[in-house]
């Protein structure tokens, strides 16, 4: 924990941006799968509903036994592919690496733009597709979902990395 001067000469306590990005990172993912916890009930209800069971007390519970269930199944799954995530995440953070340390040799202007809309549409994109794939409220192939959301995320990664500014 380091202390850093503010402008009113107050010392103000500042965590480490690695660990706070990876609490930010699982409280957002716990909030979301509550919010997806929440859809997938309202979505099995309406199903049920459609298919024309009564409302009980007992199929509520049972609804709610079902949706913990399938909320508890993805998590696993989802928690089971961080690894192949890491390290392809890995893999295209050293290509946009390496093409930052190109682009760094050569003379050419650039902006900051690119890197900005890329940080904010990397967020929301894992965000957005992890929030889908915890909610729908029928069955999914949930390795090649998770797949799609993997490269789709590196990729956005490895461009964010690469549009990085050059002289730090």
């Amino acid at each position: 924990m380091t202390t850093e001067q503010t402008s009113f000469n107050r010392p103000q306590k500042r965590y480490s941006t690695f660990i706070g990005l990876i609490v930010r990172t699982l409280v957002n993912l716990f909030l979301l799968s509550i919010i997806a916890w929440i859809f997938l009930f309202i979505g099995l209800g309406v199903r049920m509903i459609h298919s024309g069971i009564a409302v009980t007390a007992t199929t509520l519970f049972s609804l709610f036994l079902k949706t913990s269930d399938v909320i508890a199944d993805r998590l696993s799954i989802f928690i089971s592919s961080l690894p192949l995530g890491g390290t392809v995440l890995f893999v295209m953070m050293v290509d946009g690496l390496v093409q930052r340390d190109i682009r760094k040799f050569q003379a050419a202007r650039e902006s900051t733009f690119l890197f900005h809309r890329l940080s904010l549409l990397t967020r929301h994109l894992f965000y957005g597709l992890f929030l889908i794939y915890m909610s729908l409220p029928w069955q999914v192939q949930s390795h090649t979902f998770i797949l799609i959301m993997i490269v789709m995320v590196s990729g956005l990664l490895m461009l964010l990395i690469k549009h990085y500014k050059k002289y730090v």
